[in-house]
């Protein structure tokens, strides 16, 4: 769970929050003054997601949730969001997905040999 920028423009910083269970797992963003729903992000409603290897995000998106400076270049900070990719020969990995607060699209998945590389490259 973590606090977003101000989604509803109510003056208050929102709420992120990860269900990693169902259909591929969710993020949901509620208001913070009303408890109102905003959105939800499910990467099973993801269309084209297409990041140079075939990705599928398990039932454990949403298992962590954090802001992050902007990643897109929209200027807005953007969620990160920790769940497991199963794709390829290589089974289960784990996957970070950084996920736009200006459209809520995943705009980026990171899979555990580039998590292992950027490790490596330090």
């Amino acid at each position: 769970m973590c606090w977003v920028r101000d989604v509803d423009e109510d003056g208050v910083e929102d709420l992120a929050f990860g269900c990693p269970i169902g259909l591929g797992g969710s993020v949901f963003v509620l208001g913070s003054r009303r408890a109102a729903k905003i959105t939800t992000i499910e990467p099973s409603m993801q269309e084209g997601l297409d990041f140079g290897h075939r990705i599928d995000i398990s039932s454990s998106f949403g298992t962590q949730v954090c802001a992050v400076p902007d990643q897109d270049g929209d200027v807005l900070d953007d969620l990160l969001v920790a769940g497991t990719s199963f794709g390829g020969a290589r089974g289960a990995q784990a996957a970070l997905s950084v996920v736009s607060t200006k459209t809520w699209k995943i705009v980026r998945v990171v899979v555990d040999r580039e998590l292992a590389k950027a490790k490596s490259d330090k």
